[in-house]
């Protein structure tokens, strides 16, 4: 059995009572909606998490302060994808200026595919 979870194995769905059905592997948790997402989300923030992390997870108690945490999540992960394409425009301009100083905008080709 795997030691950990990985957000991409994971498939939940809402089951008739409204809780939803997290599917990990062979196995599969029912929690709330709130929680699920919450869940869910710090899931997507990490990518993986071992099982003794997720059982450990300091989960709020009120499903309002669950939502806020969702929320926050989110926001962070806005900006990470924000802050990751604003890196790359400037790391893209940089190597452009230094191909540029250096008379090698026509070995560009050959040296990015190094």
């Amino acid at each position: 059995m795997p030691r950990e979870v990985r957000a991409d194995k994971v498939a939940s769905e809402h089951d008739l009572t409204g809780q939803v059905v997290v599917r990990v592997s062979n196995g599969r948790m029912t929690l709330r909606s709130a929680l699920a997402e919450l869940v869910l989300a710090t899931l997507a923030v990490r990518g993986r998490l071992s099982y003794e992390v997720l059982a450990s997870l300091n989960v709020p108690e009120r499903e309002q302060e669950q939502r806020a945490y969702v929320a926050t999540l989110r926001e962070w992960q806005a900006e990470v994808a924000r802050l990751s394409a604003e890196i790359v425009g400037l790391e893209t301009e940089l190597n452009g200026k230094v191909y540029e100083v250096y008379g090698l905008e026509n070995e560009k080709g050959v040296i990015e595919r190094f």
